[in-house]
């Protein structure tokens, strides 16, 4: 019995370990990804940063692009949090709409680098297996679009919007929001004015566009 116990614990201070480990290796990638973006992260640099060896993180992630995959759905599980309690907590479709719009160009707008690497990078999957993994329910850009296909059929059901196609209409939205996203990201340059100004005019011509 004894035996079965100290068992256990060694057991549990392994899983421990290991998930402690592997946050590690996440917080240290965040860190250089912020800093210096999807196109200068590497393994070699996060091994540095936890002073582990290389081979340790192949035991947790297949390679960069799975290293940046995790790091982005855990980010972004966040954002989506955020927008179920968006809808949650407001009744009225369209002012839920307006605030998931808003929320997610902020949280664009704040973490741009995890932006890039969720809806920027082109995808090259290895094999159908890492294809189905970007396609899945679980994927971010699959759950966000899920999301706002929720909020569309919502303002149908109250007579919000006209009856428009769901998913049309969803991917509409979600062009705009992220179109503006996108470009005030990649050209910071360009002179916008008020940032603020232009994502929640295109946010409310874009719903606007559909209402009764």
């Amino acid at each position: 019995m004894n035996t079965d116990i100290a068992l256990d614990k060694t057991n549990s201070r392994r899983v421990r370990h290991r998930e402690m480990l592997r946050q590690s290796i996440l917080d240290a990638a965040r860190e250089l990804f912020i800093a210096e973006g999807y196109e200068n992260l590497s393994i070699r640099k996060v091994a540095e940063r936890i002073e582990y060896s290389p081979t340790i993180i192949y035991h947790y992630f297949q390679d960069k692009s799975d290293l940046v995959y995790w790091l982005v759905a855990e980010s972004f599980s966040s954002l989506l949090e955020k927008l179920s309690g968006i809808r949650a907590q407001t009744p009225d479709p369209l002012e839920c709409l307006r605030k998931s719009g808003r929320a997610f160009a902020d949280f664009a707008l704040t973490f741009p680098n995890h932006y890039r690497a969720a809806f920027l990078q082109p995808i090259q999957p290895r094999g159908e297996r890492e294809k189905a993994r970007y396609l899945s329910p679980e994927a971010m850009g699959i759950m966000t679009f899920n999301y706002l296909r929720l909020l569309v059929a919502d303002c149908i059901k109250q007579n919000k919007f006209r009856e428009v196609d769901i998913d049309l209409t969803a991917k509409f939205l979600f062009a705009a929001v992220h179109g503006i996203t996108t470009f005030l990201i990649v050209h910071p340059d360009f002179p916008w004015g008020d940032r603020d100004q232009i994502v929640d005019y295109v946010i409310d011509s874009a719903i606007n566009s559909f209402t009764v």
